[in-house]
C-alpha cells in the first residue's frame, strides 16, 4: 500500500483555494493535492471515481445547473480575453506593416529621383555602383512584403 505523502518538497495547492478551472467537486491534479491520489489499478481502488460518484449522489440540479453556467462564464471570459488579445496582435500587425510600407514607398520616391538625376548628370562608377545595390535591396525588401 502507498503512503499518502508528496514526493517532493514542492508546494502542492491546497483544498481551501476555490478551484478556478473546474467546478468545486473537481477531483483532477489543480484542485486536489496530487498525493492524494493513490491506486488506479481498478475501480475499486480507484479513490478519485470513488470520491466523484459519491460527490455526484449528492449533488442535486440546482448546483449541477450553478456549475455549469459557473463554467461557461468562465469558458466564454477565457474566450473574451483571447479575442481581445488576438485584435490587439492584429491591430498592432496593421500598423506595423503600414509604417513599413510607407518607409517603402519612400525609398522608392528617392530612388526614383536619383534614376532620373542619373540619367541628366554623369555619375562617377563608384556612386553607379552604391546605387545599383541600393536599388537591388530596394527591390528585395518591396518584393517580400508585396508578395
Amino acid at each position: 500500500h502507498l503512503q499518502h505523502r508528496p514526493s517532493s518538497p514542492m508546494k502542492l495547492p491546497s483544498n481551501e483555494n476555490p478551484c478556478r478551472f473546474f467546478s468545486q467537486q473537481c477531483q483532477f491534479y489543480p484542485c486536489q493535492p496530487i498525493y492524494q491520489y493513490t491506486s488506479f489499478i481498478n475501480k475499486e481502488h480507484d479513490q478519485i471515481l470513488q470520491q466523484r460518484n459519491l460527490s455526484n449522489k449528492n449533488s442535486n440540479v440546482n448546483s449541477f445547473s450553478s456549475n455549469l453556467q459557473e463554467e461557461k462564464y468562465q469558458s466564454n471570459c477565457r474566450q473574451l480575453v483571447l479575442t481581445i488579445h488576438h485584435q490587439y496582435h492584429l491591430v498592432n500587425r496593421y500598423d506595423s506593416i503600414k509604417r513599413i510600407q510607407t518607409s517603402l514607398d519612400e525609398q522608392s520616391r528617392l530612388l526614383h529621383k536619383q534614376l532620373f538625376e542619373k540619367k541628366n548628370i554623369d555619375f562617377t562608377n563608384n556612386y553607379q555602383h552604391n546605387l545599383k545595390q541600393a536599388i537591388q535591396r530596394h527591390l528585395r525588401i518591396s518584393a517580400k512584403f508585396c508578395a
